[in-house]
């Protein structure tokens, strides 16, 4: 699955994120995981690849743009 990670644009400094998949069966809303952080850069918002595994939402590697 693929999800999109967006990070506040106000504040600047902002801690949690935002991810969700497309159709918005999956979200969360939280601190922003340090490879996440990590991969962003300067960046506002990407699109990773990720599976549910339980509970917990694993984001594993960056997917290429969507347009969603």
């Amino acid at each position: 699955m693929i999800v999109k990670v967006q990070v506040p644009i106000y504040p600047p400094d902002g801690k949690d994120c935002l991810v969700y998949n497309e159709d918005r069966t999956v979200e969360y809303h939280g601190p922003i995981p340090d490879v996440v952080l990590k991969a962003l850069g300067s960046r506002k918002k990407a699109f990773f690849y990720a599976k549910v595994k339980g509970k917990e939402l694993i984001i594993t590697k960056e997917a290429l743009w969507q347009d969603w």
